[in-house]
Formats: C-alpha cells, structure tokens, sequence
C-alpha cells in the first residue's frame, strides 16, 4: 500500500476469509474509494478510474478490462500461494 491509502480494519479478514472459502481462487480483490484533498480538477481522471476500477466485479469483466487498464489495483489485493493465504 502507498503511504497515504487507508484501509478498512477488517478488509484483510474478509479477503483471506473469501481465498480460504473458495481454494480456486488465486486473487480477492476490492473496491476503492478516492479521497482527496487535492485540486479537483486534477483528481478527476482518477476519480473516473476508481470509478470503472469498482464497475468491474466479476472474472469475466476484469479479464476483459486487462486490455483497457489495469483492472485491479495490487495494494487492495489479496494473493494466494499455492492454495495458501
């Protein structure tokens, strides 16, 4: 995570909690919410991200995104190895 991202205290249980239920599963992944004290007119490009970023909520979406942009954000990622969290 950068410096100035916030995370729910309980995002992390949640997203170990989903790979645990669901072994063929490789990533959890989550919304994202911007908040900025920056001039707006410079955070809305990526306002607009975060927004597309939350409209993609199944594997079909996010596979079919990769060939936009990123479709998911790593710091609010939760990867498996191996099967284990």
């Amino acid at each position: 995570m950068d410096a100035d991202d916030i995370m729910l205290p309980d995002r992390l249980g949640k997203q170990t909690a989903a790979l645990d239920a669901h072994p063929e599963w490789d990533v959890v992944a989550c919304q994202v919410r911007y908040a900025s004290h920056c001039d707006t007119v410079r955070g809305e490009g990526m306002r607009r991200y975060v927004a597309w970023l939350n409209t993609l909520r199944v594997p079909e979406q996010i596979r079919a995104a990769r060939f936009i942009d990123a479709p998911v954000r790593a710091p609010f990622c939760v990867f498996s190895q191996d099967g284990r969290v």
